[in-house]
């Protein structure tokens, strides 16, 4: 994983030996732009986001400081650079705080930047976690349109246990034992379910895996709830027993 980050610092051989460090120690940090004056690197930030900001604090102008209380919740990462151990930062709302003490420390620097990339991962992953969260919940919110001869109905993919194909006709069965059929192929429904629980597992069959309770490897088949097997395709057995380990 690559991330973004910028300078801004007025002391031309610190801002050397943080690019030295930085570029031997993590190649994945890319340093996109150093700035020498903070009113250039803040019209900078408003308009891009990097992942991560080293700040030196006393800078003429805008102190590192004063540049940082623009943002009421900064979407970047930021590890200030101070030549001075005691600093006022009341006003500054971030979650983490980070500063070096120049001269920079190999060592602290790598603990703050290492800091960093363990929250950045932390907060990728919850963003995942979200993203899965909100897949899920559109899926079970959605339902499927299935046209009947006499009405048309709405099913919730969770009550659809299997669709079996029959010719160009597509039969469903639902998890309250009844069943229904419609004059529709069963490719079609296929690509109306946008839902990752279901499976084409065999050519006739596309199963809700919700339902799935075993696998028979003598039959090669899937036994579900209802305890009806469910023949499986030779070239989809490692794909579905691959969805069922997940």
């Amino acid at each position: 994983m690559g991330y973004k980050a910028i300078i801004v610092d007025d002391g031309i051989n610190d801002v050397e030996v943080l690019k030295n460090i930085l570029s031997t120690q993590y190649p994945e940090i890319d340093i996109l732009k150093v700035y020498t004056d903070t009113r250039n690197a803040l019209e900078y930030l408003l308009v891009n986001k990097p992942d991560l900001v080293f700040l030196h604090i006393q800078m003429q102008n805008l102190s590192g400081i004063e540049l940082i209380k623009q943002f009421k919740n900064p979407e970047f990462h930021v590890i200030f650079t101070t030549d001075d151990d005691q600093f006022d930062v009341e006003g500054v709302t971030i979650e983490t705080l980070d500063y070096l003490l120049k001269p920079i420390d190999k060592e602290n620097l790598t603990a703050a930047v290492n800091r960093f990339i363990q929250k950045s991962l932390i907060l990728k992953d919850q963003e995942q976690s979200v993203q899965k969260e909100m897949i899920v919940k559109n899926e079970r919110n959605k339902k499927l349109t299935v046209k009947l001869q006499n009405q048309i109905l709405f099913l919730d993919h969770a009550d659809i246990v299997y669709l079996e194909a029959d010719s160009n006709y597509t039969k469903f069965y639902l998890s309250d034992g009844k069943t229904h059929l419609a004059s529709k192929t069963i490719k079609h429904f296929e690509t109306k379910i946008n839902n990752t629980r279901f499976f084409r597992l065999h050519q006739s069959y596309l199963v809700n895996t919700k339902y799935i309770k075993a696998y028979s490897r003598v039959e090669n088949c899937v036994v579900l709830a209802n305890d009806i097997k469910i023949p499986v395709s030779r070239n989809k057995k490692e794909a579905l027993l691959t969805r069922l380990g997940d």
